[in-house]
């Protein structure tokens, strides 16, 4: 990988993790939170066996 892509994807990740704190605070606003965690690891599950399933 180059240099800049490697920075690149740094910044990516950076941009998608310090998201989530913004969206859990806004979710806790609507749902409970056992709830709410409940959606989000059925969420990150279905990413996970999209994932897999095209790799």
């Amino acid at each position: 990988m180059t240099r800049y892509r490697n920075g690149g994807l740094f910044l990516t990740l950076c941009l998608i993790w310090g998201t989530t704190f913004v969206a859990i605070s806004a979710g806790l606003l609507h749902f409970p939170p056992v709830l709410f965690a409940a959606f989000r690891y059925d969420l990150a599950a279905i990413l996970l066996l999209a994932y897999v399933y095209f790799t």
